[in-house]
């Protein structure tokens, strides 16, 4: 039982911490359109909303700038080859979905 404490500890602090860090995030907050050319696209699901033939939400292009973003956009179904699908979570617990454009 020991063993497994002390394997099971490193491992769920590795993945919290993969979780919180996000490589290239410049920390800004997300644009109140959808960069031309973005394949990935992040959201904080709470804020995710279906309607007018897409997807409103605080999109963002990484998952630290949506954890942050405020203003609402619209994303075309359309425009999306897949998702939305749940993904990670922000450092204060908001689980972040993400679509992946066409």
């Amino acid at each position: 039982m020991k063993n497994t404490a002390l394997v099971a500890a490193p491992l769920l602090a590795f993945t919290l911490a993969g979780c919180a860090a996000v490589p290239g995030s410049n920390g800004n907050v997300a644009a109140p359109t959808v960069a031309a050319g973005a394949k990935t696209m992040y959201c904080m699901d709470g804020k995710l909303n279906e309607g007018d033939g897409g997807y409103r939400c605080t999109w963002a292009a990484s998952m630290k700038e949506a954890c942050a973003a405020t203003e609402v956009t619209l994303i075309a179904k359309s425009a999306i080859a897949t998702g939305p699908t749940k993904g990670g979570m922000c450092a204060h617990g908001d689980r972040i979905v993400h679509i992946t454009m066409r």
